[in-house]
């Protein structure tokens, strides 16, 4: 279900479950665990049902697939593993010197070995790889998921709801995929496509949002799933209820991303170029300062880079813009002839969609132009 800033997402998935269903939230971080329980004791006044669980991605592939499936690893040992290791990265096959000379690294186990995946010093599975494991040693078929792990997934929920499907990349999404195929499961995801790639990840494949080194837009995005299998809906969560429709507006016509306001505030946008009316804001402490990094040193406070503030929610909001976005409030302004990355763009779009109220909006020259008049 593809969504938009603002629209939602958590609020659809926690109200859209009957109470005789066995439901299963998977969710990329503990805060949007948070969020989804909140919403469902929201939902039931406090005395929710007992048939749903919400776990963290990391938590269901570890607790509901690979140690229950251990004995049908094939690396020819008895595993006992001890949970996952969230904090240690796994080793890479070779180590980087000085003058980028490179050696192999002898702590380094290729991708048939056990201590690929397992961390031998704590005997748990590196977070990063776990994935990896499932799809070369439990799930070789890339179009639907091992029986073993269906049989055990039917055997305890109904439906499925997976939250923030675009923080999934690399052998991670080729989980979510192999999900979303199942039929004897009711899988829902729900995400933002011009969201992804702006959390932080460990996972460096840019799959499903890169073919050929190119990024690929939302309609490849959308074309890639089989119809027969999948369906897609573009419409249910695209009107947003956080975002104010002037800005919802902007969005479309500068960013190209189409998206509606659901907002019954009438808010306010403004562009600032005065400096007294800068300062103000700049001073406002209840005026959340968005800037695109390095946002412990920026000297105003509270401030929050484009990314992190991804998920939060203002009142009011200042978006500092950076120096290649000077002409974005211009007539003449053009995506195409911007050379922004897909990357920028989506955290523009995450620090553009985060007020429910008033934002304002300085370039750069504006606010660096401050600066020296201070001094």
């Amino acid at each position: 279900m593809m969504a938009r800033a603002g629209s939602g997402k958590t609020y659809y998935i926690s109200n859209d479950f009957t109470k005789t269903e066995n439901v299963l939230f998977i969710t990329f971080t503990n805060q949007n665990v948070e969020n989804i329980r909140r919403e469902i004791y929201k939902r039931f006044k406090n005395k929710p049902p007992n048939n749903y669980r919400i776990v963290t991605f990391s938590s269901f592939l570890y607790s509901w697939i690979i140690r229950p499936l251990e004995p049908l690893l094939p690396f020819n040992q008895s595993i006992e593993s001890d949970g996952v290791d969230l904090i240690t990265e796994p080793p890479l096959p070779s180590i980087k010197l000085a003058n980028n000379y490179r050696v192999q690294n002898p702590l380094y186990e290729s991708v048939d070995k056990l201590g690929h995946y397992l961390n031998k010093n704590n005997n748990q599975y590196f977070n990063s790889r776990m994935s990896k494991l499932i799809i070369k040693h439990l799930n070789k078929n890339k179009k639907t998921i091992n029986r073993n792990i269906e049989e055990r997934l039917v055997g305890l929920v109904d439906t499925i709801y997976i939250d923030e499907f675009q923080d999934y990349k690399g052998d991670d999404f080729k989980i979510i995929n192999l999900l979303l195929r199942l039929e004897s499961i009711r899988v829902t995801a729900v995400g933002d496509f011009y969201q992804h790639s702006v959390a932080p990840s460990f996972e460096t494949s840019q799959y499903p949002y890169k073919k050929n080194k190119l990024d690929v837009t939302e309609e490849e995005f959308i074309d890639s799933f089989p119809k027969s299998k999948i369906e897609v809906d573009t419409d249910t969560l695209i009107s947003s209820r956080r975002v104010t429709e002037d800005m919802c507006r902007l969005i479309t016509d500068k960013l190209g991303i189409d998206i509606y306001s659901s907002n019954e505030r009438k808010g306010k946008l403004k562009f600032i170029s005065e400096l007294k009316e800068l300062k103000e804001l700049l001073y406002d402490k209840n005026c959340t300062k968005l800037v695109f990094s390095n946002s412990s040193k920026f000297p105003y406070k509270p401030a929050i880079n484009w990314s992190y503030s991804k998920g939060d929610t203002y009142s009011k909001t200042l978006v500092i813009l950076t120096g290649n976005l000077e002409n974005l409030l211009d007539q003449s302004f053009s995506l195409e002839k911007s050379n922004l990355s897909q990357s920028t763009l989506n955290k523009l779009y995450v620090a553009l969609t985060r007020s429910n109220n008033e934002t304002y909006i300085c370039t750069k020259k504006t606010y660096d132009k401050y600066n020296l008049s201070k001094i």
